[in-house]
């Protein structure tokens, strides 16, 4: 969230014609997590001293992933560089509203049928359980499946807390899709929570992370063919 919020504004001044360093500097002083806003100075510095920006920001991969860092460095090389961040910005923005999306939950006191009966109304494939004002679980449709065999034509009055996936792997809000991939299948999990440290900001499905490898790499193909149509003439020899 932070470093797309970052990508924001500097496609932002730039395209405004703020140059670089003090684009860096603006946007590193008025950060409001002070661990990023030192992160982002540190970059500055990198640069000040010969670096160039994909250069400065592959020393962090935690922050700057791999296709961030290439399309960064295809745009300092065609000079587009604005242009690049501010698609990058619209791309990271728009991942970032696949993994935030609107949230249902259900006590763990509910039965299944009252559980079944919010995902059936409201078409969705999971429930976050709550107990006590935490999560303690995810419901979906897998959990009243097994349910259902578990305890036949009973199983409407089971507790959601009996029936519920307990301890869900939870995926961190900076999580590339890659990853989020990675976990769904080791775990033979279909939905994540997205946590940002405590807070449920959340719950992304095996759909969603498809749609936005598939949306990720469309848009790594349409910047490499933007980055070849912008590339400089060379000037005759």
């Amino acid at each position: 969230k932070d470093i797309t919020l970052f990508t924001r504004q500097l496609a932002t001044m730039m395209k405004s014609g703020v140059p670089l360093l003090q684009s860096f500097d603006i946007v590193g002083r008025g950060h409001s997590n002070p661990a990023v806003g030192k992160l982002l100075l540190d970059i500055k510095s990198d640069v000040e001293t010969g670096s160039s920006l994909s250069q400065a920001f592959r020393k962090f991969p935690l922050y700057f992933d791999a296709l961030y860092c290439n399309l960064v460095a295809a745009g300092e090389q065609a000079g587009i560089l604005d242009t690049l961040l501010d698609r990058l910005a619209a791309y990271k923005e728009k991942i970032l509203a696949i993994k935030g999306k609107v949230l249902f939950t259900v006590s763990s006191t509910k039965t299944l049928a009252e559980a079944v009966a919010v995902m059936t109304e409201q078409d969705v494939g999971s429930l976050v359980v709550f107990d006590k004002g935490s999560m303690v679980g995810m419901m979906t449709f897998r959990e009243v499946l097994l349910a259902t065999q578990k305890a036949g034509a009973e199983w409407q009055a089971m507790p959601v807390g009996d029936a519920m996936l307990k301890n869900p792997v939870a995926a961190a809000l900076n999580m590339e899709m890659d990853e989020l991939r990675r976990l769904m299948v080791e775990h033979h999990q279909r939905y994540l929570p997205v946590m940002d440290g405590t807070t449920l900001m959340g719950v992304v499905s095996f759909h969603d992370v498809a749609k936005a490898v598939l949306e990720e790499q469309s848009f790594e193909n349409r910047m490499l063919k933007n980055y070849i149509k912008d590339w400089p003439e060379e000037s005759p020899a």
